[in-house]
């Protein structure tokens, strides 16, 4: 099976820093039809991504993908496993969701996200999904994690610009846990590495973008081409992808196919302001 799981929040909301619009549900059925030819089979989203999860029940090409979901601790702190569950497949005429992310790395902080996650157990006990994760940005807290909780899968932001993940550490997420899926998501950081076009982050960190840019013409490549590359490895699981088109998708599934040549790493001191988009202006 494909690698590329398909990001679906562009499915429900504007998304990303060009906040482009939603896009369109024949661009979702060429999406589908797609990923069908290429063995594609999974898509992510989560509950807070208003929509994608009605737009994935309408389109019924993904009837038999597997679905990933997230949901944010504190949103869902005073439900019970039965209305919890009820939440985690909104959207849904049937429960379809069988792996359910915290989209929160700091759950295990507070008495509600440790709630959540005991919540989350049961229903996988009771056989209402199959899998429990956690989407993070930091590996100190992934660490953490991964130490002290049953995790099945754990998202990880995978980039050039962010290179907190590097295969030691990865393999000590790994001490406790040989069977841990890895997931790279952020991979061309909402986009902003995979384009020319000005906006606010490159205006605002313009000397590091220079600096990329040169390193791309460099090595002959696109910002598209190299982050694929960047993800080619032998610890990443699964690939996640936010896809606006049918055209996008079939350049992925392309660069995804093209052998890994000539590779050198980017090296730049790169703030976190920067690397995290929790920190970009709203």
């Amino acid at each position: 099976m494909n690698k590329i799981i398909i990001g679906c929040a562009n499915f429900g909301m504007q998304y990303g820093i060009s906040k482009k619009n939603k896009i369109t549900h024949e661009d979702i059925q060429d999406i589908a039809n797609e990923a069908i030819l290429n063995n594609i089979r999974t898509l992510d989203t989560a509950v807070d991504y208003h929509g994608s999860h009605t737009a994935i029940e309408l389109n019924s090409t993904f009837n038999n993908f597997n679905i990933i979901t997230k949901v944010r601790s504190l949103n869902v702190a005073n439900l019970c496993e039965k209305n919890l569950l009820v939440k985690i497949n909104s959207g849904f005429s049937v429960e379809r969701v069988r792996t359910v992310l915290l989209h929160d790395e700091d759950f295990y902080k507070s008495k509600e996200g440790q709630s959540v996650y005991k919540k989350l157990q049961v229903l996988k006990k009771n056989g209402n999904i199959d899998k429990i994760g956690v989407s993070v940005y930091d590996f100190k807290n992934a660490k953490r994690i991964c130490d002290n909780f049953e995790i099945d899968i754990v998202q990880i932001p995978f980039n050039p610009f962010n290179q907190q993940f590097t295969y030691s550490n990865i393999n000590e997420l790994r001490n406790n846990n040989s069977h841990l899926f890895l997931h790279a998501r952020s991979i061309l950081l909402q986009g902003v590495l995979a384009t020319n076009s000005q906006n606010i982050i490159r205006y605002k960190y313009e000397n590091i973008f220079k600096k990329w840019d040169q390193f791309l013409n460099s090595q002959g490549k696109t910002g598209l081409q190299y982050c694929v590359e960047y993800t080619k490895n032998n610890f990443i699981d699964n690939k996640i992808f936010g896809i606006r088109s049918k055209a996008q998708l079939k350049m992925l599934i392309e660069e995804e196919k093209a052998e890994k040549n000539n590779f050198e790493i980017f090296e730049c001191s790169v703030p976190k302001k920067l690397y995290d988009p929790r920190f970009w202006p709203k």
